[in-house]
């Protein structure tokens, strides 16, 4: 999760006193500017290794300077507010929302690309992005003043924004973000009945903010959206391959379903009990990073396997590059559940 504080900590208002100091340390790399008169100190990108991190960073850093020029009336909102919130979202989505009542005719402007010092993961710049400025008028009581004072949604808000309003791909993963953070979803510490209890309560929570959200714009697509999402899969890949699987229209998929094997017990990611089979994900640095590691990693999966196609299960895997191509992940399913044919995909989730 951003450190908000760090971020705002790190942010510098260009002057006329102190332009000509500011264009200095410009050109000497020091600072690198975000929007307009806001810069960034580039000190606070170094060490974050990863290109997803930076963006993250990049784009709270945006949101900070969105609010610093349009003033406190205008509220960070959608998939922006969710970020801000620790929800992990795509790295794609770099946009900035906003909540602005003055927005008539203004609604979108265009955020520089943001040049990056040497140090950070080889990157060179974040790309140019949008600024979205949203002309709804929010209740009071959906706002929050978050860390540093940056104002924006409240998670629920933010949330309910994505569903409506972003593609269903993006929206699944905001809100099963949202759901597993408000729900505190946490399968080692308690019983999974547990978490699942306090996800239905706040996946409540979401459909009565999304009846009383203005507008009815994306409303059906909401509540595919919001009955999609599940708090349990543990990563933004996860939250993608679970758009995939019920966008393709399976009709029961599971998540962290747990199976016991003699002494063992297997929580596999995605369970399709229909068809009897398994879909685990393989994401980057699951196997770990020396060879003693990965060579380990490599023998529990095969005996993990082993045992759950003694229970009668077909195991797949899937990989985060074949997240880029839904179709052969559906097609792979399809033919090891000997179907004559894919199911219906459900259209408001994006199925075609």
């Amino acid at each position: 999760m951003i450190d908000l504080w760090k971020v705002r900590e790190h942010l510098v208002v260009s002057t006329r006193a102190t332009a000509k100091r500011c264009a200095a340390a410009q050109r000497g790399g020091e600072l690198t500017r975000v929007w307009r008169q806001v810069l960034l100190d580039t000190s606070c990108l170094a060490g974050l290794g990863h290109q997803w991190r930076v963006f993250e960073l990049a784009t709270v850093a945006r949101a900070f300077a969105v609010q610093i020029v349009l003033g406190p009336r205008a509220v960070i909102s959608h998939q922006t507010a969710a970020l801000c919130h620790g929800v992990e979202v795509r790295d794609e989505l770099m946009d900035v929302h906003v909540c602005d009542p003055r927005a008539r005719g203004v609604g979108r402007m265009v955020l520089p690309r943001i040049q990056l010092p040497d140090f950070s993961a080889g990157i060179g710049i974040v790309p140019e992005a949008r600024l979205l400025r949203h002309q709804t008028r929010l209740d009071p009581a959906w706002m929050r003043e978050g860390p540093a004072g940056l104002r924006l949604v409240d998670p629920v808000t933010a949330a309910v924004q994505a569903s409506m309003e972003q593609a269903p791909r993006e929206g699944v993963i905001v809100v099963s973000g949202t759901l597993r953070q408000c729900a505190a979803f946490n399968r080692f510490s308690e019983k999974v009945e547990t978490s699942r209890a306090r996800e239905e309560e706040v996946r409540e929570l979401l459909f009565r903010r999304l009846r009383e959200a203005p507008g009815r714009r994306g409303v059906r697509k909401a509540m595919a959206v919001i009955a999609a999402a599940d708090a349990a899969c543990e990563s933004v890949a996860e939250r993608e391959l679970l758009w995939i699987l019920k966008a393709a229209g399976f009709r029961e998929v599971r998540t962290q379903v747990v199976h016991v094997a003699g002494r063992k017990e297997y929580y596999v990611d995605f369970e399709l009990p229909e068809h009897r089979i398994v879909v685990e994900f393989d994401g980057e640095g699951k196997r770990g990073r020396s060879v003693v590691e990965i060579l380990r990693s490599y023998d529990r999966e095969a005996i993990r396997q082993k045992d759950l196609e003694a229970l009668g299960y077909i195991v797949l895997r899937a990989k985060g590059r074949e997240l880029r191509s839904p179709e052969l992940i559906v097609g792979e399913i399809v033919r090891r559940a000997g179907l004559s044919r894919p199911p219906r995909p459900v259209r408001p989730l994006g199925g075609r």
